[in-house]
């Protein structure tokens, strides 16, 4: 274990283009460190891969940096924090994958031994807690599965020669995404392991894949001129490039809790800030840090490592705060009486409060409080009244909820999405057969929406969320932000974050 001081740790630069200004804290690491993955544990440290010396480095809350030595490993690739906490990461060419648990200290690390040349690349933690990685060399997509001991088994997904998988993420949908970085596609993988290619060529090189706030996945084009890529859950392809500059060699991207993605921008030296309407804006760093991967806090801040500099880099930028977003030109929402619903892609319906039949919803519509919404098949924008005449917006996706807002002013807008369960629990072959359960993701950006099922209420705060009604309780789970969640049962509230989940028992 080796410690820098602190006293030198960071270096603050202050870094004012034409179009955005950014506060840089630069963490120095030894020189030929190379950091590359990285990732945010529970407590806030960030841990990053040096690629260089096969060290993992510990970026303390108050900036400290202490470096762990990954042995047996020859060099790091990229790097996940599972719903446990603990840290996984990729070996590269040495053919190993890494778990250790995170803390004051790296715990002992675990390895998992794949066959010579496989050289695992991606990894990502999926929203059951498995944790899934891409082997590009073998032409292997793996999934491990929660809660496993070290080295043991593991279900590999074997895709076309030459394909190359590379960055893998969990979609909006609940299925597996993956970039195949050889062939120029977009992989699924569903829940029941089918495979298919909702992108199936037509790519340059796409290198990361993220699930974005507006509930696409979002993707780099590391090839040719270098774009960023949104991409719906039924296929659909849009590409970015204005505002990038050319031959950018786009990398690592996330999505932040401040609304936008963020993107390492390789051989540009900078980091682009992307908004979810495609809007680019660079965030130059210094000549020759060469950033490559990237990792949001839960503030709403981004980390980064750059590659080439040798540093671990923290960013806060000048993005405009979160503020409610109004319905232009059109419908607007009545506290507590209408909301306007709109659909962003896929089927929306929508059922009227005291109708027998719902109807596919084509465009922004003003909907009374009552009404339900189905986006099983489907993407919708949600935007509702606040207190004083402001509004806010929340984009939803995968379910079958109620909408709810009432006009007391102690609750100051808070808009309720109720579940609308559709269980069918029991221990008979038949109750078996036909059990289901009714879930909903959202994204929000610091509004005032919360989720309701049978056994919790989420309550979200810049958040990328996930809420399913199960035969054994109510699971939120979060994949950016914190969620507050109220145990209904228990009569208890606890705060989720990142990458955990918390499952509301049934008595």
């Amino acid at each position: 274990m080796r410690r820098l001081a602190s006293v030198l740790a960071a270096v603050v630069v202050l870094i004012a283009p034409a179009a955005a200004t950014a506060a840089v804290t630069e963490h120095p690491l030894p020189a030929g460190s190379r950091p590359l993955g990285i990732a945010q544990a529970p407590d806030g440290s960030v841990w990053a891969l040096e690629d260089g010396d096969a060290t993992i480095a510990r970026v303390a809350p108050d900036g400290a940096v202490t470096r762990f030595p990954a042995t047996g490993f020859s060099d790091l690739v990229d790097a996940t924090v599972d719903l446990t906490g603990a840290l996984w990461f990729t070996g590269g060419e040495s053919d190993l994958l890494g778990r250790a648990a995170t803390g004051a200290t790296l715990g002992p690390i675990s390895t998992w031994v794949f066959g010579s040349g496989c050289d695992p690349s991606g990894v990502a933690t999926a929203t059951d807690g498995s944790v899934w990685f891409t082997k590009p060399g073998c032409d292997v997509v793996g999934r491990i599965a929660a809660g496993s001991p070290a080295n043991s088994g593991h279900d590999d997904f074997h895709v076309p020669w030459g394909t190359g998988p590379r960055g893998v993420a969990p979609g909006p949908d609940g299925a597996i995404w993956f970039t195949a970085y050889g062939s120029g596609r977009i992989g699924r993988i569903a829940r029941d392991g089918t495979l298919s290619w909702p992108v199936p060529g037509g790519l340059d090189r796409p290198y990361d894949i993220v699930t974005g706030p507006d509930g696409n996945l979002w993707v780099t084009e590391s090839g040719g001129a270098g774009a960023i890529l949104r991409v719906t859950p039924a296929g659909i392809v849009t590409r970015f490039s204005q505002g990038l500059a050319a031959g950018a060699n786009p990398q690592g991207i996330a999505a932040s809790t401040d609304g936008s993605l963020y993107v390492a921008a390789y051989a540009a030296d900078a980091i682009a800030r992307v908004g979810t309407d495609g809007t680019i804006v660079q965030i130059p760093l210094r000549a020759g840090a060469g950033p490559r991967g990237v990792a949001p806090a839960a503030d709403g801040s981004v980390w980064f490592t750059a590659h080439d500099g040798g540093w671990v880099g923290h960013l806060t930028s000048d993005a405009p705060p979160a503020r409610p977003v109004p319905v232009a030109a059109g419908p607007s929402p009545e506290l507590g009486r209408t909301v306007v619903a709109t659909p962003t892609s896929g089927t929306v319906r929508v059922t009227l409060p005291g109708a027998r039949r719902s109807f596919v919803l084509r465009a922004a519509y003003d909907i009374p409080v009552g009404s339900t919404v189905d986006t099983r098949h489907g993407h919708v924008s949600i935007t509702t009244a606040l207190p004083g005449g402001a509004t806010q917006r929340g984009n939803f996706w995968g379910g079958f909820f109620k909408v709810r807002q009432s006009r007391a002013t102690r609750l100051r807008g808070m808009t309720t999405l109720e579940l609308r369960s559709n269980l069918t629990c029991g221990t008979t072959a038949r109750a078996a057969a036909v059990r289901r359960r009714n879930s909903l993701w959202g994204s929000d950006r610091r509004g005032r929406f919360r989720t309701h099922g049978r056994n919790a209420t989420a309550t979200v705060r810049g958040t990328i969320w996930h809420t399913t009604d199960r035969c054994d309780g109510t699971l939120v789970t979060v994949q950016s932000g914190a969620v507050r969640v109220h145990d209904t049962v228990l009569r208890r509230t606890v705060t989720v974050r990142r990458g955990h989940s918390y499952l509301a028992r049934n008595r």
